[in-house]
């Protein structure tokens, strides 16, 4: 104040004036990490009070931002708010200069090319382009124009690669203005944007040049791989304890909602250990500085809104973590309001409120009241009358029906619905349990009795624990067989299993009927699963004795289709079938992108919109953020490392090059016009089945959730992915039973819903074999559906006739790959032959 004290009025400006002033003397401030910004103390004698401030200035030592800083804990988030307005000065300075000078950052690179490498000796074509453009009334007519017209001309006309390791090809073009024909070296980088290099006359004059380029692009590699020893990626982390992934394994990726839980465990040890509560938690959740600090403040409370958790990858997965960590940083009101998953215990919770707070007749009122979640609770609960709108048989699926049903149940009548009340299925009984159970692993569990047939010394546990690690499974197998694999009596099981009603008796005696099969005309082939991979059942053509259910671990599918080369797929074109192709395309596009294990597209020609779906309810959150954010044209753009030898490879640029022009597609048109308007529909919604979240196949949660959104079958012809339908996808999809299916998983997700046990010993005794695709290596593979050799089409097969099936278009060539050494003749059918002659041919997926 004593420096200010001729002034009579004393302003804003003269305090910031004052502040600097302070600011300046010895050991008042000290630079912080980031550039420009220094911290300053400073103490005012007439109010005897420090002020802690934070001040950036500018090259010439003008001041640009100065913020006040509260307490040192929150420095960080006053640094993220001043790096903030100066990338926004920035943004705004560079877009008044992009504005004045119409220019981007692409177009100036394209000057700089005309400046630098091509002025000089196509100055004359240059005005020759100048002049025609501008008696077409065309005005833009600069060098950008032209250099642009020139990289145009050099995709039209094609060229001669010359480096392949550096993609530089020649192209050579007539220009107007100059007589001798113009050599041109083109090369496109990674990001899409294109360098051309005029070759002069000389001999040597090429190879120079190509020189030069190489030089600039390894000198480009070299920064970039500075940059990147300078600024490590992080990559991802490993709880506690887990061992790091066997080498060539990619490690899983790491979702947000675990970062921010590794980064509240940090917190919490801050919190015990007196330090500051954020330190360490950025490099412990690898997650940026500012992002980490958008979410909490330096308190540890959340500072994003709780529905933003929701819309998190596995958030519900962690929510249990994230509560108590919130809880032990003192935030407890916030833990409480975590949103809640979808469950029997929260549609009670919401009813019961609703019967005690007759004025809350919205979701969000309920979602007070509850803490559950909005959107949950407007799909799952009626909150003006209070009725249910989730089916029943989502419903009991839901984790904790047993529990809550009677609840349900009285709230509902309380609300005066008691028809939907009475009309609740009855949690399943112990009985119905062990049934279930049952269904679900009759398939291991026949492979291990017939193995204990055939080895009378081999025990229970051992046959059981080849099938599956599941010391369930051996409990339920070991109360079904005595020692050597001999069935017990009715009686002795029931006395093992009391309180079984009736209905459930009937369904053990079937199953363990099932236990010791018949031999029938197909045999079939269990491989059991090991770690992430599920055990799967090939029904195939028998070989000698093909009774009970045989299983195989080191012979692979060679050794299972060696008796059934008719149900081997060998490559095929699609050339007269366009459409299916372009949706096979994108699933294998976005497979690739997201390491999913399967994806499906379907195209719905009545609303233009193509509906795209993984086995995964996570893998489709990201699917469907990647679409809308525009994720599918910028990958595409970066191209793939293999366009010819891989299947990813081929099918990213076909997809590429038909989405350059989608409405030249031909028969591809109208959904290669939906994928470029991005038209794209995703179903995210969770599936439960017994209390347990399932991974719904790809092909069901597609059928399930046009059908809700549209009241419409699916068009089968329109349904296209990157692998079969398995054998209960096939049924739940209508399949007729020619058509080509993939084995049947057994896996719980895979059976969800329907009777699996049913659909096989229905298939084995009508023939239905599962197929399998010869690859162009010569391969036999489950992983994705036929293989195609469209990359050749001129030597692509002559189209089928109308109604045939897809595969049986001429005499199978895989008893040869297969090698099976066997003196009877392979079973040939001829073109436009079905599978099953006594029922009529249609048109299937493959």
């Amino acid at each position: 104040m004593q420096t200010l004290r001729d002034k009579r009025k004393f302003s804003g400006a003269d305090f910031l004036e004052l502040l600097q002033e302070l600011a300046g003397q010895p050991g008042a401030s000290e630079p912080t990490d980031e550039a420009g910004i220094d911290r300053c103390l400073v103490h005012l004698s007439p109010l005897d009070r420090d002020i802690r401030f934070l001040m950036r200035r500018d090259d010439g030592g003008e001041l640009t931002d100065l913020r006040l800083l509260p307490s040192i804990e929150e420095e960080d988030h006053v640094l993220d708010q001043m790096r903030t307005a100066q990338k926004r000065r920035v943004t705004n300075a560079s877009a008044e200069r992009v504005q004045y000078t119409r220019e981007n950052p692409r177009s100036t690179r394209l000057r700089h090319l005309w400046e630098k490498h091509l002025r000089r000796r196509l100055e004359a074509p240059f005005q020759a382009y100048v002049q025609r453009q501008h008696a077409q009334h065309e005005s833009r007519a600069g060098v950008i124009a032209f250099v642009r017209h020139l990289d145009g001309l050099c995709q039209k006309e094609g060229g001669t690669v010359v480096d392949a390791e550096h993609g530089i090809a020649r192209h050579v073009l007539a220009l107007e203005g100059n007589d001798m024909p113009v050599t041109l070296l083109r090369r496109v980088d990674a990001e899409g944007a294109p360098t051309l290099r005029h070759v002069g006359p000389g001999l040597m004059d090429e190879a120079k040049t190509i020189t030069n380029m190489i030089a600039h692009i390894q000198a480009g590699m070299t920064r970039a791989e500075r940059a990147a020893r300078a600024e490590p990626r992080p990559t991802g982390m490993r709880p506690a304890g887990e061992p790091a992934p066997p080498a060539g394994v990619p490690a899983p990726r790491v979702t947000r909602a675990v970062q921010l839980r590794c980064a509240l465990e940090v917190m919490v040890a801050n919190k015990d250990n007196g330090e500051r509560l954020l330190k360490g938690a950025e490099q412990a959740a690898d997650v940026p500085g500012p992002e980490l600090r958008s979410w909490f403040t330096h308190e540890g409370r959340l500072s994003r809104s709780i529905d933003a958790m929701t819309v998190l990858v596995a958030f519900f997965d962690e929510r249990s973590a994230i509560h108590q960590h919130l809880c032990a940083l003192g935030h407890e009101d916030q833990a409480d309001l975590l949103p809640q998953p979808l469950s029997a215990d929260l549609v009670a919770a919401v009813l019961q409120a609703r019967v005690k707070h007759p004025g809350a007749t919205n979701g969000a009122s309920l979602a007070r009241l509850t803490c559950g979640n909005r959107r949950v609770i407007d799909r799952t609960i009626d909150a003006r009358t209070g009725a249910l709108i989730i089916g029943d048989h989502r419903l009991q699926h839901l984790p904790g029906y047993d529990t809550h049903w009677q609840a349900i149940r009285d709230a509902l009548r309380v609300l005066g619905h008691g028809d939907r009340a009475n009309g609740l299925p009855p949690p399943p009984t112990a009985g119905e349990q062990f049934v279930r159970a049952l269904k679900e692993d009759i398939y291991p569990m026949a492979a291990a009795v017939n193995a204990m047939q055939a080895e009378p010394g081999l025990s229970v546990r051992e046959a059981a624990g080849r099938m599956s690690d599941s010391t369930e499974m051996a409990e339920r197998l070991e109360s079904l067989v005595e020692p050597g694999g001999r069935l017990r009596s009715r009686a002795g099981i029931q006395a093992r299993l009391p309180h079984m009603d009736p209905h459930c008796l009937r369904e053990l005696d079937a199953l363990l009927a099932q236990l010791n099969p018949a031999p029938s005309r197909m045999r079939r082939v269990l491989v059991p699963g090991f770690g992430n991979f599920g055990a799967k059942l090939f029904i195939v053509d028998p070989s000698g004795d093909s009774a009970g259910v045989q299983s195989t671990t080191n012979k692979g599918l060679r050794a299972i289709y060696a008796d059934s080369p008719e149900l081997v797929v060998p490559p095929r074109s699609f050339r007269h079938d366009r459409a299916q192709q372009a949706l096979r395309w994108l699933s294998t596009v976005l497979k690739k992108e997201f390491g999913a294990i399967e994806v499906q597209c379907y195209f719905d020609a009545k609303r233009n919109d193509v509906w795209v779906s993984s086995n995964k309810e996570g893998v489709n959150r990201k699917i469907e953020a990647f679409l809308e954010s525009g994720g599918l044209k910028r990958r595409l753009e970066q191209g793939g490392a293999d366009a010819v030898g891989s299947r990813e490879g081929r099918h990213l640029s076909k997809l590429d090059r038909k989405l350059a022009e989608p409405e030249a597609g031909a028969a591809m048109a109208p959904v290669l016009q939906a994928m470029a308007k991005a038209r794209f529909r995703v179903p995210t919604d969770t599936v439960h089945q017994h209390g347990k979240a399932i991974d719904l196949h790809a092909e069901r949660r597609i059928k399930n959730a046009f059908e809700e959104a549209t009241g419409e079958a699916l068009t089968l012809r329109s349904l296209a992915g990157t692998m079969r339908p398995c054998t209960v996808c096939a049924e739940a999809l209508g399949l007729s039973s020619w058509a080509h299916r993939g084995p049947a998983w057994l896996s719980r997700a895979a059976q969800a819903f329907y009777d699996a046990n049913d659909i096989v010993e229905r298939n084995v005794g009508e023939a239905i074999g599962t197929y399998a695709s010869l690859t162009r290596a010569g391969k036999l593979s489950v992983n994705y559906n036929t293989d195609s050799d469209s990359s050749d089409d001129g030597a692509a097969r002559a189209p089928r006739p109308a109604g045939s099936p897809v595969s049986s278009l001429a005499p199978s060539t895989s008893r040869t790959v297969l090698g099976k050494r066997k003196a009877r003749e392979p079973r040939i059918r001829e073109p436009g032959e079905p599978s099953q002659p006594s029922q009529p041919s249609e048109p299937v997926n493959p």
